[in-house]
Protein backbone atom coordinates (compact mmCIF):
# COMPACT_ATOMS: atom_id res chain seq x y z
CA UNK A 1 0.00 0.00 0.00
CA UNK A 2 1.48 3.32 -1.11
CA UNK A 3 0.49 6.02 1.41
CA UNK A 4 1.49 9.62 0.75
CA UNK A 5 1.57 11.98 3.71
CA UNK A 6 1.14 15.70 3.07
CA UNK A 7 1.13 18.11 5.99
CA UNK A 8 1.33 21.78 6.89
CA UNK A 9 2.42 22.12 10.54
CA UNK A 10 4.17 25.49 10.91
CA UNK A 11 4.03 25.37 14.73
CA UNK A 12 6.14 22.22 14.78
CA UNK A 13 6.14 20.42 18.12
CA UNK A 14 3.49 22.82 19.45
CA UNK A 15 1.04 21.86 16.72
CA UNK A 16 -2.19 20.25 17.85
CA UNK A 17 -2.66 18.90 14.34
CA UNK A 18 0.63 17.06 14.81
CA UNK A 19 -0.89 15.23 17.78
CA UNK A 20 -3.65 13.94 15.50
CA UNK A 21 -1.18 13.02 12.79
CA UNK A 22 0.86 10.94 15.25
CA UNK A 23 -2.13 8.61 15.58
CA UNK A 24 -1.93 7.94 11.85
CA UNK A 25 1.79 7.21 12.13
CA UNK A 26 1.16 4.76 14.97
CA UNK A 27 -1.60 3.00 13.03
CA UNK A 28 0.68 2.45 10.04
CA UNK A 29 3.82 0.79 11.43
CA UNK A 30 5.39 0.43 7.99
CA UNK A 31 5.51 4.20 7.62
CA UNK A 32 4.77 6.42 4.69
CA UNK A 33 5.87 5.79 1.14
CA UNK A 34 6.37 9.53 0.70
CA UNK A 35 6.12 12.60 2.94
CA UNK A 36 5.66 16.22 1.89
CA UNK A 37 6.18 19.06 4.36
CA UNK A 38 4.32 22.09 2.97
CA UNK A 39 5.46 24.33 5.84
CA UNK A 40 9.11 23.88 4.87
CA UNK A 41 8.65 23.44 1.12
CA UNK A 42 5.81 25.73 0.07
CA UNK A 43 4.36 24.94 -3.35
CA UNK A 44 4.63 27.65 -6.03
CA UNK A 45 1.59 29.69 -6.98
CA UNK A 46 -0.06 29.63 -10.35
CA UNK A 47 0.85 33.06 -11.69
CA UNK A 48 1.21 35.11 -14.87
CA UNK A 49 4.14 32.96 -16.00
CA UNK A 50 2.82 29.49 -15.23
CA UNK A 51 -0.91 29.73 -16.00
CA UNK A 52 -0.39 30.34 -19.76
CA UNK A 53 2.09 27.45 -19.88
CA UNK A 54 -0.33 25.16 -18.05
CA UNK A 55 -3.14 26.12 -20.45
CA UNK A 56 -0.97 25.53 -23.50
CA UNK A 57 0.28 22.14 -22.33
CA UNK A 58 -2.68 20.64 -20.46
CA UNK A 59 -5.59 22.14 -22.39
CA UNK A 60 -4.23 22.76 -25.88
CA UNK A 61 -1.76 19.88 -26.05
CA UNK A 62 1.14 22.08 -27.13
CA UNK A 63 4.76 21.10 -26.52
CA UNK A 64 6.77 23.32 -24.22
CA UNK A 65 10.42 24.23 -24.43
CA UNK A 66 12.77 22.81 -21.81
CA UNK A 67 12.84 26.18 -20.05
CA UNK A 68 9.04 26.41 -20.04
CA UNK A 69 8.65 22.81 -18.82
CA UNK A 70 11.05 23.57 -15.97
CA UNK A 71 8.66 26.25 -14.70
CA UNK A 72 5.89 23.64 -14.40
CA UNK A 73 8.13 20.92 -12.96
CA UNK A 74 7.41 21.82 -9.31
CA UNK A 75 3.67 21.49 -9.94
CA UNK A 76 4.23 18.18 -11.72
CA UNK A 77 6.15 16.74 -8.77
CA UNK A 78 3.19 17.26 -6.47
CA UNK A 79 0.77 15.81 -9.02
CA UNK A 80 3.05 12.83 -9.54
CA UNK A 81 3.09 12.03 -5.81
CA UNK A 82 -0.70 11.80 -5.85
CA UNK A 83 -0.81 9.77 -9.05
CA UNK A 84 1.30 6.96 -7.61
CA UNK A 85 -0.35 6.87 -4.16
CA UNK A 86 -3.09 4.48 -3.11
CA UNK A 87 -3.94 6.57 -0.05
CA UNK A 88 -3.40 10.23 0.85
CA UNK A 89 -3.21 11.67 4.37
CA UNK A 90 -3.48 15.46 4.40
CA UNK A 91 -3.09 17.28 7.74
CA UNK A 92 -3.22 21.01 8.56
CA UNK A 93 -4.77 23.58 10.93
CA UNK A 94 -7.75 25.55 9.70
CA UNK A 95 -6.93 29.19 8.90
CA UNK A 96 -9.69 31.80 8.62
CA UNK A 97 -12.42 29.23 7.93
CA UNK A 98 -10.50 27.48 5.14
CA UNK A 99 -7.20 26.06 3.90
CA UNK A 100 -3.85 27.67 4.68
CA UNK A 101 -2.43 29.21 1.50
CA UNK A 102 0.26 26.53 1.19
CA UNK A 103 -2.35 23.76 1.26
CA UNK A 104 -4.45 25.50 -1.39
CA UNK A 105 -1.32 25.93 -3.53
CA UNK A 106 -0.67 22.18 -3.18
CA UNK A 107 -4.24 21.43 -4.24
CA UNK A 108 -3.92 23.73 -7.27
CA UNK A 109 -0.72 21.91 -8.27
CA UNK A 110 -2.31 18.48 -7.89
CA UNK A 111 -5.60 19.15 -9.71
CA UNK A 112 -4.18 19.10 -13.22
CA UNK A 113 -6.24 18.39 -16.32
CA UNK A 114 -4.93 15.24 -17.93
CA UNK A 115 -3.15 14.12 -14.76
CA UNK A 116 -5.73 13.77 -11.98
CA UNK A 117 -8.89 14.65 -13.91
CA UNK A 118 -10.05 15.09 -17.49
CA UNK A 119 -13.14 15.67 -19.62
CA UNK A 120 -14.89 13.44 -22.13
CA UNK A 121 -18.23 13.30 -23.89
CA UNK A 122 -20.05 12.82 -20.59
CA UNK A 123 -18.31 15.73 -18.86
CA UNK A 124 -15.74 15.77 -16.06
CA UNK A 125 -14.04 12.50 -15.13
CA UNK A 126 -11.67 11.84 -12.25
CA UNK A 127 -8.55 9.83 -13.05
CA UNK A 128 -7.69 8.79 -9.49
CA UNK A 129 -10.19 5.95 -9.31
CA UNK A 130 -10.07 3.58 -6.35
CA UNK A 131 -7.93 5.79 -4.13
CA UNK A 132 -8.82 6.98 -0.64
CA UNK A 133 -7.98 10.10 1.33
CA UNK A 134 -7.96 11.16 4.97
CA UNK A 135 -8.07 14.85 5.86
CA UNK A 136 -6.98 15.76 9.41
CA UNK A 137 -7.78 19.28 10.66
CA UNK A 138 -7.63 21.13 13.97
CA UNK A 139 -9.51 24.40 14.48
CA UNK A 140 -9.40 27.03 17.19
CA UNK A 141 -13.12 27.80 17.01
CA UNK A 142 -16.38 25.89 16.70
CA UNK A 143 -17.84 24.65 13.40
CA UNK A 144 -21.00 22.90 14.42
CA UNK A 145 -24.71 23.70 14.36
CA UNK A 146 -25.35 27.10 12.80
CA UNK A 147 -21.61 27.57 12.36
CA UNK A 148 -21.16 24.42 10.27
CA UNK A 149 -21.30 26.60 7.17
CA UNK A 150 -18.23 28.47 8.42
CA UNK A 151 -16.09 25.42 7.65
CA UNK A 152 -14.95 25.90 4.06
CA UNK A 153 -11.95 23.56 4.42
CA UNK A 154 -13.34 20.05 4.78
CA UNK A 155 -16.23 20.43 2.27
CA UNK A 156 -13.80 21.82 -0.32
CA UNK A 157 -11.40 18.90 0.08
CA UNK A 158 -14.15 16.27 0.02
CA UNK A 159 -15.36 17.79 -3.24
CA UNK A 160 -11.84 18.10 -4.69
CA UNK A 161 -10.87 14.50 -3.94
CA UNK A 162 -14.22 13.26 -5.28
CA UNK A 163 -13.73 15.36 -8.42
CA UNK A 164 -10.37 13.67 -8.96
CA UNK A 165 -12.04 10.26 -8.70
CA UNK A 166 -11.15 9.22 -5.16
CA UNK A 167 -13.49 6.53 -3.85
CA UNK A 168 -13.67 8.18 -0.43
CA UNK A 169 -12.42 11.13 1.58
CA UNK A 170 -12.72 10.79 5.35
CA UNK A 171 -12.37 13.95 7.43
CA UNK A 172 -11.40 14.28 11.10
CA UNK A 173 -11.99 17.81 12.42
CA UNK A 174 -11.16 18.64 16.03
CA UNK A 175 -12.74 21.96 16.95
CA UNK A 176 -12.53 24.49 19.76
CA UNK A 177 -8.91 23.89 20.74
CA UNK A 178 -8.58 27.60 21.53
CA UNK A 179 -12.20 28.39 22.37
CA UNK A 180 -12.32 25.63 25.00
CA UNK A 181 -8.74 24.70 25.94
CA UNK A 182 -9.87 22.75 29.01
CA UNK A 183 -11.88 20.35 26.88
CA UNK A 184 -9.37 20.22 24.04
CA UNK A 185 -7.41 17.16 25.31
CA UNK A 186 -10.55 15.02 25.38
CA UNK A 187 -11.54 16.09 21.87
CA UNK A 188 -7.99 15.53 20.60
CA UNK A 189 -8.07 12.01 22.05
CA UNK A 190 -11.36 11.36 20.25
CA UNK A 191 -9.84 12.74 17.05
CA UNK A 192 -6.79 10.52 17.43
CA UNK A 193 -9.06 7.50 17.83
CA UNK A 194 -10.97 8.45 14.68
CA UNK A 195 -7.72 8.84 12.71
CA UNK A 196 -6.47 5.47 13.96
CA UNK A 197 -9.71 3.77 12.89
CA UNK A 198 -9.44 5.09 9.32
CA UNK A 199 -5.77 4.22 8.88
CA UNK A 200 -6.23 0.88 10.65
CA UNK A 201 -9.01 -0.02 8.20
CA UNK A 202 -6.67 0.83 5.31
CA UNK A 203 -3.98 -1.44 6.76
CA UNK A 204 -6.42 -4.30 7.25
CA UNK A 205 -7.81 -3.95 3.73
CA UNK A 206 -4.31 -3.99 2.25
CA UNK A 207 -3.42 -7.09 4.31
CA UNK A 208 -6.53 -8.92 3.13
CA UNK A 209 -5.71 -8.21 -0.51
CA UNK A 210 -2.23 -9.63 0.01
Amino acid sequence: MHVALVHYLPRGERSRTRLLLEAAREALPGGWTSETDLARHTPPLLDARTVPLYERRNYLGQALSAEEAALLAPFDRYAGQVEVADRIVLAFPMYNFSLPAAVKAWLDAVMQKGRTWTTDASGYRGLMQGREALVIVSAGGWYRGERAMWDHATPLLRHAFSFMGFASCETVLVEGVNADPAGAPERLDAGRAAVARVVGAWREAATCRC
